[in-house]
């Protein structure tokens, strides 16, 4: 079963995005491959979602086979946080952040196990 969390800077509170993940270390790497995790924090979305009340930039596809830059865009200004997760989000002990030395001891875990 997955979850959804959504993503934040620590120090800008700047948002990273929202992600569908099975697990922890799934998330992990999800959010590294746009920022470093470890500067993220993170939120478990149990209801709600984000919406833009006027026109949101446009989300294309990317060909991440071809060597081109992703696409430019102001997807997330304005961006509105809905009733119900803004109530879970209001809540700042509910922030998580990744744990180095977990994760690390998960993936060497991992890695000898291949």
């Amino acid at each position: 079963m997955s979850s959804t969390a959504l993503v934040r800077l620590i120090k800008s509170k700047e948002l990273v995005g929202i992600f569908s993940y099975p697990t922890k270390p799934i998330l992990f790497d999800l959010i590294d491959q746009c920022t470093s995790p470890y500067d993220c924090e993170y939120i478990v979305l149990h209801c709600g979602g984000i919406y833009w009340p006027d026109r949101a930039g446009k989300i294309e596809k990317v060909d991440l086979s071809k060597d081109e830059e992703e696409p430019e865009g102001e997807v997330y200004d304005n961006a509105i946080v809905c009733d119900y997760a803004d109530s879970s989000i209001d809540h700042a002990k509910r922030w998580e952040r990744f744990n180095h030395k977990k994760m690390i001891d998960y993936f060497y875990k991992n890695s000898k196990e291949k």
